[in-house]
C-alpha cells in the first residue's frame, strides 16, 4: 500500500489514519482445540468448532479495507490477543504513518491495552464497559447531566417509521482512577428512538474513553 494511503481520502473528514479492531467468528462442525474453540449450542445441541479473528480495518477511508486478521488461539479471547494483533498491523505497515487512533468496542476495554496503545505512540478510542464501575461511575458523573442543548452535535434519521435522534457529548477526563493517567477524553453518545405519534419509546447512552484530547485538530 502506498504511503498516500495513510492519509484520509478528499471525501473523508478524519486529520488522520483509524484503525478499527474488531472481533469475528464462525463455526464449523468440529473443532480441534487449537483455533477452533470447542462450544455447544445449547443443552442437548451438538458440539461445534468456533473460529474466532480479529479484524483490522482502515475505517478513516471510505472504501475501509481490512488490512489484517489475527487468529484467536482457542485458549484465550479478543482482551488476550489484543497486544498481539496490534503489534501485527504496527509491523505490516511500520513507516507509512497509516493510522494514528486505534478503536474497539468493551470487548479489549482494559487499562493493559489502552498502555499497549499509548506504549506504541498511537492513540485510543474505547467503548466503556459497566462492568468497569469506577470508571463508569466518573464517566456518568463527568457528562451524564448533561441536556440535550448542550450536545457537541446531533445528528437526527429516520429507520424504520421511527425518527431516531443521536447526541454527541464529550467532556474532558479531569480526574482520571489509577492507571488511567493517559486518559483525556470521554464521549457521550445518546440514541433516543421517537415512535409516529413522536412517543419516545426507546434511549440508549454509551460511554467512550479516549487519550487523545478533546480539542485535538
Amino acid at each position: 500500500m502506498p504511503p498516500s494511503a495513510a492519509k484520509p481520502s478528499s471525501q473523508d473528514e478524519l486529520p488522520f489514519g483509524v484503525v478499527s479492531l474488531d472481533g469475528k467468528h464462525f463455526s464449523l462442525p468440529s473443532s480441534e482445540d487449537h483455533y477452533a474453540q470447542r462450544q455447544t449450542q445449547g443443552e442437548h445441541a451438538a458440539l461445534v468448532g468456533v473460529v474466532r479473528t480479529l479484524t483490522a480495518t482502515l475505517t478513516s477511508i471510505s472504501a475501509q479495507p481490512v488490512i489484517d486478521v489475527t487468529p484467536i488461539p482457542a485458549h484465550t479471547n479478543e482482551m488476550g490477543i489484543f497486544e498481539l494483533a496490534l503489534d501485527r498491523v504496527c509491523q505490516a505497515f511500520a513507516g507509512l504513518d497509516l493510522f494514528r487512533l486505534v478503536t474497539y468496542d468493551a470487548g479489549a476495554c482494559s487499562k493493559a491495552n489502552a498502555r499497549a496503545v499509548r506504549d506504541r505512540d498511537l492513540h485510543y478510542l474505547f467503548v466503556l464497559k459497566s462492568s468497569q464501575l469506577s470508571l463508569y461511575a466518573e464517566a456518568q458523573l463527568w457528562l451524564g447531566s448533561r441536556s440535550a442543548d448542550t450536545a457537541d452535535a446531533t445528528q437526527e434519521d429516520m429507520q424504520r417509521g421511527q425518527r431516531v435522534v443521536r447526541r454527541l457529548y464529550l467532556g474532558e477526563a479531569t480526574a482520571a482512577p489509577e492507571g488511567w493517567e493517559h486518559l483525556r477524553t470521554i464521549v457521550r453518545v445518546q440514541t433516543q428512538t421517537f415512535d409516529a405519534s413522536n412517543q419516545l419509546v426507546g434511549c440508549e447512552d454509551r460511554y467512550l474513553i479516549s487519550s487523545l484530547p478533546r480539542d485535538t485538530d
